[in-house]
């Protein structure tokens, strides 16, 4: 309440605390939302109601397996173009995506940890960043300059991620163990370099990293684990924790890495553990297709017809009350 008032917002604090206050049943879409709505609005939900997910639209079998071919030599064609040399068909390819939040998805901490491993280790990685931001259209790859974005970004002097490659100076030469690619653009198929939808492309990482700061659920790496993506996630999203009750290793399907307020260092570190050792298992292929089953398998776990059965309970407590 203090700092509502402090931050001018307490019309919008306080009708949200007594709606959550008054409602016939209150309920968060995580154990980690449920924690904040109890510091902010001073109540507990009733039923946490996590979000779920329909695999419907995920290829199967032969199917996702072509996909993921298909997706892997395109991005391998536009790293190669952008990079201007061809980049090794035994090179990892890892991925981070979803909104330009740069502190709260945890981008920062994907590039502190990607600076770390140019340093040290073996094997190439090369490091995609799938956020949109604000550019205006498809570079000509081809052409010598920029070899980080592969779209024009408007301002890329005030553009964190590219201030974040200029500070830890990455610099994509052969020689790099790390490659950084920022793509700037919304994929919906007609993004002009890539071409192809999100979904398409996701399919082709060997593994993607989401160490988010703030998160409610996060569709993000389950999306990721339903086409079979092995990813490491954070305790600090709903769906970090839900997995957390688990099991947290990546030779899982899904790592998950414990942050706060005061170990960026230590979660970077970790973050850059379990990248190593997903790029070993990825070596074999017999390993890797483990791993990848067990990563579907948590998608399997988090779809609707599981969890609808808390939105009955929920129902169920609404309408207890409202008759009460």
């Amino acid at each position: 309440d203090q700092m509502a008032s402090e931050l001018n917002v307490e019309s919008k604090h306080s009708i949200e605390k007594r709606a959550a206050h008054m409602a016939d049943c209150f309920t968060t879409v995580s154990e980690i939302t449920d924690d904040e709505c109890a510091q902010l609005l001073e109540i507990r939900s009733a039923e946490v109601t996590p979000n779920g997910f329909e695999l419907d639209f995920v290829p199967k079998g032969k199917a996702l397996t072509e996909l993921a071919k298909c997706s892997r030599a395109k991005l391998l064609e536009v790293a190669s173009e952008l990079l201007g040399y061809s980049v090794s068909s035994d090179a990892k390819l890892c991925a981070i995506s979803g909104r330009y939040e740069y502190k709260n998805k945890g981008i920062d901490l994907y590039i502190n940890a990607l600076n770390k491993l140019n340093h040290n280790g073996n094997g190439q990685l090369v490091a995609f960043i799938l956020v949109p931001g604000w550019q205006q259209g498809a570079k000509d790859l081809s052409q010598p300059g920029d070899r980080y974005t592969t779209h024009q970004l408007v301002e890329p002097w005030n553009d964190p991620v590219s201030n974040a490659f200029r500070f830890y100076g990455f610099n994509n030469s052969v020689d790099s163990r790390v490659k950084v690619i920022f793509v700037p653009a919304y994929l919906m198929g007609d993004d002009g370099i890539f071409n192809m939808s999100y979904y398409d492309l996701l399919a082709g990482f060997d593994f993607t990293v989401f160490p988010s700061y703030y998160e409610p659920w996060g569709y993000t790496p389950m999306e990721s684990v339903a086409f079979a993506v092995p990813t490491i996630t954070t305790n600090l999203s709903g769906f970090g924790r839900w997995v957390n009750a688990e099991g947290q290793n990546i030779d899982l399907g899904v790592g998950v890495v414990k942050r706060g307020d005061n170990n960026f260092d230590a979660v970077s570190d970790e973050i850059v553990a379990q990248i190593e050792h997903i790029m070993t298992i990825a070596d074999d292929a017999k390993q890797m297709k483990s791993v990848k089953t067990a990563a579907q398998a948590y998608a399997k776990k988090a779809q609707w017809k599981h969890f609808f059965k808390h939105y009955k309970v929920a129902y169920d407590i609404a309408l207890k009350n409202l008759k009460a």
